[in-house]
């Protein structure tokens, strides 16, 4: 049976930004994909927004790879030729209590490290974005937009310079325990034995995980899926920053984001699903023209078109927006050599270099 250093299931962004990262001509390195090319589930339907991270609390795995993972794409696009806009972000309060929320964002922004955020009046609002229908708000000058995709083809060929080999529609189906690590069996693929074996399956994160014997429920590592749809306005808005409501309780509600084509999409919303379907159902459009409404005058439901539709994975286990990236070792579980990677939902896109820092750290002893 044919032996490798390490296999990393899952080339969404997360296992790509891992695979380039480890790959070396001194290893083998395999990584699994069950769809026909990398990166078409979560990493490549979202808002594709590079994060400041002052949504998430201070010391959580969410807050310091978003951090730090902002300053590593913007240098990774300067290196790589990908464009990425610093466009900024205004998240606009309407209400008493939404001023109190943007406050809170600030002061949590700035415990977790940004000091560019401002807290700006109405009429600087106005003046930065004349379009909208104003407040005050938080001005995130380092929020910037990028394409996932070119993100992810550079990734890609990192990995793939460093000797990294992708198996495409090869889902893993088994892992077993076996003398010198594991053997792992995926599908159109013969079975074959991997030294270390990282878990970035995104979606099926947690089926992976179960696949080696770990109780999920216990570990608190089941997922749900939590779907968000976005519209399109028909006609340009003369928006150049993104502009965000203060979060709800499950996403960062429907927003404005100018696109790197230069159109803005609205939204995404975010309701529990139970399936891997990607349809936009129309029927949900009055809630995106409520949603742009409440910032721009005149939108009405024959504004908007369809657009896209994601999936990202939700931890069962997590309310709001407390559940944070479960990245852990499994050698406590007699596991040694797995390392797991669960609950990798946003803002992982703007985390995955971060990530794939921190996972060479734990896997380092391993090679």
């Amino acid at each position: 049976m044919e032996q490798v250093d390490i296999t990393v299931i899952g080339a969404g962004v997360v296992g790509l930004a891992v695979s380039a990262k480890l790959a070396a001509s001194d290893r083998t390195l395999v990584l699994l994909e069950a769809n026909p090319r990398h990166g078409q589930e979560t990493s490549s339907r979202n808002s594709e927004v590079i994060h400041a991270g002052m949504y998430y609390p201070t010391g959580s795995l969410k807050a310091k790879f978003c951090v730090r993972g902002k300053d590593l794409i913007y240098e990774y696009g300067a290196k790589h030729d990908i464009k990425c806009r610093r466009t900024g972000k205004i998240i606009v309060a309407h209400s008493a209590a939404e001023e109190k929320t943007i406050r809170h964002l600030y002061e949590l922004g700035t415990a977790n490290g940004l000091g560019d955020l401002r807290l700006i009046s109405a009429q600087e609002t106005a003046r930065l974005e004349p379009a909208i229908k104003g407040g005050p708000a938080l001005l995130s000058p380092s929020t910037g937009i990028f394409s996932a995709d070119l993100f992810m083809d550079a990734l890609l060929a990192q990995a793939q310079d460093g000797g990294a080999m992708l198996l495409t529609q090869s889902p893993c189906t088994a892992l077993e325990r076996a003398a010198g690590g594991y053997k792992v069996t995926a599908m159109n693929q013969e079975p074959f034995l991997s030294r270390v074996v990282i878990n970035c399956a995104g979606l099926n994160a947690d089926n992976v995980a179960a696949m080696m014997g770990i109780d999920i429920d216990a570990a608190g590592y089941r997922q749900q899926f939590v779907k968000g749809e976005y519209f399109r306005l028909k006609s340009p808005r003369a928006i150049s920053m993104l502009v965000y409501p203060p979060p709800g309780e499950v996403s960062l509600g429907i927003h404005l984001t100018p696109d790197t084509a230069g159109g803005v999409r609205v939204g995404p919303s975010a309701f529990v699903f139970d399936r891997k379907d990607y349809s936009i159902d129309e029927s949900h459009k009055p809630e995106f023209a409520a949603g742009a409404s409440l910032f721009l005058n005149g939108v009405t439901e024959k504004d908007l078109i369809a657009d896209t539709a994601g999936l990202r994975p939700k931890l069962k286990s997590a309310s709001g927006h407390s559940g944070d990236f479960i990245i852990r070792r499994e050698d406590d579980r007699g596991l040694p050599g797995i390392i797991n990677l669960v609950g990798i939902d946003s803002p992982g896109l703007t985390s995955s270099l971060a990530i794939a820092e921190h996972v060479s750290g734990l896997a380092k002893d391993l090679l």
